[in-house]
């Protein structure tokens, strides 16, 4: 039977923060953010605890590199990562424990921002300290919103941020049963009281140096983690502090791999979309082509629509594999980092932190996979994209060549029969020129020359013919016959 508890002892609350500081995002956007975003992130935390701290010491002040020369001596450049001394913000509230030899305060605050490579990173660490008999934390309302835990749920959608891990330690009451049904449900319980249902997806739980660990949340579908420890022996929080500056270079790997992985498979998906809801449509539409090419049916205006389509296409779908082999080069580099501080903290612990150890194991190795099976699956459809832009080019070619010949012929046929009319209109005016001329001669001669009229006889009767209408008839004669041979020869023009 699970335990609830009404206490714990020396709660901590750590938040890490991480947001790109300049580079490319997942989806090779360029990003350049100035100092200001991180004192944006901590400073709405920080007014939350305004009442239990001086007022105005709450205000740390970020500076450039350009701008240290003329900030005074005593002030903390905490974003100022070259010096050899770390620079922290750290503060006890104003309310003490009720210790009588040596009262502490209820409440401290540690804050910790600084450029880990291309990276901001913020750790913001909220405490009870550790004062044995005068450290309770009631899991209470009134008494749990003093710590402000959901100040420190951050949400920001943009691409540049990676993410967050809320860590939670603690010591339990004496004769707590230590199983892990047991410790599981207790962590349960304290989430609940802190974080309400935020990441409230069971992930692993496991050891850690000595004591209990219990993640929430999942590294391949959030990009937000919460993990709890429960202290079970005093030696974990001291093996703890060896790490504990370097704790914040040590999640920005694990937040860069889920980052990066997440945002692999919304590039997957999206190309897939690209697959089912264009390219194989337009693939159908092709593998028809044939039959429609065999009966001449095809049509222009509809294939060069279809090229146009997919011409629009190739580049977003080239741009989405891109998007995957620079994730996958990404995720693998920063396993190789996950792998280097992991190595160097367990020399520094003397202990194989297989709760940590399971992350390269399991993720580590299958997100790469994943995201080059993606790939493998993609690029296949990228070569049948190229194929039917070539095969849809080559018919509208085609298909323009024959469109291009048939106009050519009607402009040739057009322009031989208006040679024809041409030709025709030439032969009858040659041949009326030379009848009307050979008539108009032939009048003028004969005129001369039939002076008498010519008698016709006929059945005993008889009928004049006047010497002009015989000039005229002779006339006309004439002229008809050198019409036609006009009009003989001239068939044989070209």
């Amino acid at each position: 039977m699970t335990q609830t508890i009404n206490h714990i002892y020396a709660l901590n609350l750590y938040l890490f923060a991480f947001k790109l500081k300049s580079g490319l995002t997942a989806d090779l956007q360029p990003v350049e953010n100035p100092a200001t975003v991180v004192k944006e992130q901590y400073q709405p935390i920080l007014d939350q605890f305004k009442p239990q701290f001086k007022d105005g010491d709450l205000n740390p002040q970020l500076h450039s590199e350009d701008a240290l020369k003329s900030i005074p001596g005593d002030t903390l450049d905490l974003l100022e990562t070259q010096r050899q001394d770390r620079d922290f913000y750290f503060k006890s509230g104003l309310e003490k424990n009720s210790n009588p030899q040596k009262p502490k305060s209820l409440y401290s605050l540690l804050l910790y921002p600084q450029k880990i490579s291309d990276t901001y990173s913020l750790l913001l660490h909220i405490f009870r300290p550790q004062d044995p008999g005068y450290d309770q934390v009631k899991l209470a309302l009134a008494e749990i919103e003093q710590f402000h835990p959901k100040s420190l749920i951050l949400k920001d959608p943009k691409m540049d941020f990676l993410g967050q891990t809320l860590l939670v330690t603690a010591f339990l009451p004496e004769n707590t049963p230590t199983d892990d049904q047991n410790l599981r449900a207790i962590a349960e319980q304290l989430r609940y009281h802190l974080f309400g249902n935020y990441c409230d997806t069971f992930y692993q739980e496991g050891k850690l140096l000595g004591s209990y660990i219990v993640e929430y949340g999942n590294p391949s579908r959030s990009l937000d983690r919460i993990l709890i420890v429960f202290y079970l022996t005093e030696a974990t929080p001291e093996k703890i502090k060896s790490i504990y500056w370097n704790l914040p270079e040590f999640f920005l790997y694990y937040h860069k791999i889920a980052h990066t992985f997440q945002f692999s498979r919304q590039a997957y998906q999206e190309a897939d979309e690209l697959i089912r809801n264009i390219i194989e449509v337009e693939l159908r539409k092709i593998m028809k082509l044939d039959t429609e090419a065999e009966t001449s049916n095809l049509d222009l205006e509809g294939l060069k629509k279809q090229l146009i389509t997919l011409i629009k296409i190739a580049p977003k779908y080239t741009l989405k594999l891109r998007n995957l082999e620079y994730a996958l080069n990404t995720v693998n580099i920063n396993v190789g980092n996950y792998e280097r501080i992991l190595k160097r903290f367990q020399q520094e612990t003397e202990d194989d932190l297989e709760f940590f150890v399971r992350f390269l194991n399991r993720e580590c190795q299958t997100l790469p996979i994943q995201i080059q099976a993606d790939l493998n699956y993609l690029k296949p459809a990228s070569n049948l994209l190229d194929q039917a832009i070539s095969s849809i080019r080559g018919l509208v070619e085609i298909e323009q060549a024959k469109l291009d010949r048939e106009k050519a012929d009607i402009l040739r046929q057009s322009e031989e029969d208006e040679k024809d009319r041409d030709k025709s209109l030439e032969r009858t005016i040659s041949t009326l020129g030379v009848g009307l001329g050979a008539g108009g001669i032939a009048s003028s001669i004969t005129s001369a020359y039939i002076e008498k009229p010519l008698t016709l006889s006929y059945l005993e009767k008889s009928l004049s013919v006047p010497p002009i209408i015989l000039a005229s008839l002779l006339s006309v004669g004439i002229a008809a016959i050198a019409g036609f041979i006009t009009w003989e020869i001239t068939k044989k023009w070209k």
